[in-house]
């Protein structure tokens, strides 16, 4: 059974947000997707009038101060062409700096499009950013990671849907993964109430990318895709954790539910079900660290070996009190396998 919902205000403590910062808060009123008539001058009025998304990033972005940017319901297109590159969100992709907090009414009715054409967000490296309440959607990495967010800093999310990102392959280069999330190497992540669906990368990683440190919470990461490679749900090489969380319908080549890559996973009162792989591991492919503790796994797919779970020689897999069960592989090991 799923933990009921909180609150905004509880979630923003939970996750040790800013409710009342010493900055500004920032009152969008307007869906036009407009940049700031003059950036840094603590006026939020963007160069079409009125208070944008994108002119209220553009303020708190000029300050050292935690500001707060509060979004009304509706959805916010985003329609500025980009210029190529980080332009303090002149252009583009929203691009996240400093201490901001972003509050939208709530995931179903305040949503920020990218309209298949750019990322949505985008945090800077030693940045701390809040986002509540919205749902991210449309988003576009072209030859590159993080369609619906790329986080190179300290990223939190609470009550936020990531859907529809789309992650393209680079030629010869290992990108084009992370269509929903991708969380860098410098980042770390917390998601708490958050659904990541439908995402389809042509890399490693449909729904979720983690290189950094990522915690995921009462959370769902349910029907995302790598079309030619692996982790259709989740593809780690950092510090994962899922704690009360599904995983669950997702498709790739290998490890459809999650592919581990070296990295550390530990799985706590969670469902990996449904996963399907052309390849090994229906629901895990690991060549890491796992701990399963009070999870199921159950309902996986894979053409070759491991339904369940797959764990290559060099990796360990450590299960208590989990179940691993009616999982089916056309090659060995129906529930696990090894490689």
């Amino acid at each position: 059974e799923r933990v009921p919902r909180r609150p905004l205000a509880a979630l923003a403590l939970l996750l040790g947000a800013t409710t009342h910062g010493l900055g500004a808060n920032l009152n969008v009123d307007t869906t036009t997707d407009s940049p700031d008539a003059k950036p840094g001058d603590g006026q939020c009025v963007s160069k079409a009038g009125g208070c944008t998304l994108r002119a209220a990033i553009e303020e708190a972005n000029a300050t050292t101060l935690a500001d707060t940017i509060n979004v009304p319901p509706g959805t916010y297109a985003l329609t500025v062409a980009s210029t190529g590159g980080p332009d303090f969100a002149q252009s583009g992709v929203l691009f996240l700096n400093g201490e901001v907090q972003i509050l939208g009414g709530d995931a179903a009715s305040t949503v920020v499009d990218g309209g298949g054409k750019v990322r949505v967000f985008e945090t800077e490296k030693d940045s701390t950013i809040s986002l509540m309440g919205l749902t991210v959607q449309n988003g576009l990495a072209d030859g590159a990671n993080g369609a619906g967010i790329l986080n190179r800093g300290h990223l939190k999310l609470a009550d936020v849907v990531v859907k529809g990102g789309r992650a393209k392959g680079a030629p010869l280069n290992q990108t084009g993964g992370g269509a929903g999330i991708a969380n860098e190497e410098t980042g770390t992540a917390t998601l708490l109430n958050v659904r990541v669906e439908g995402n389809t990368a042509d890399g490693r990683g449909g729904g979720v990318s983690n290189t950094g440190e990522m915690q995921i919470m009462n959370s769902t990461i349910s029907g995302n895709a790598s079309l030619t490679d692996d982790g259709g749900g989740v593809v780690n090489e950092g510090v994962l954790s899922l704690l009360i969380s599904e995983v669950t319908g997702n498709r790739a080549r290998s490890g459809a539910g999650i592919d581990n890559i070296k990295g550390s996973v530990k799985l706590t009162d969670s469902t990996l079900a449904e996963n399907a792989a052309t390849s090994d591991g229906g629901a895990l492919f690991n060549s890491g660290t796992v701990t399963v503790v009070n999870t199921t796994i159950s309902g996986n797919t894979a053409g070759g070996a491991g339904g369940g779970i797959v764990n290559r020689a060099e990796g360990s897999v450590t299960l208590n009190n989990a179940t691993v069960a009616d999982n089916t592989a056309r090659g060995e090991g129906g529930g696990i396998a090894s490689a």
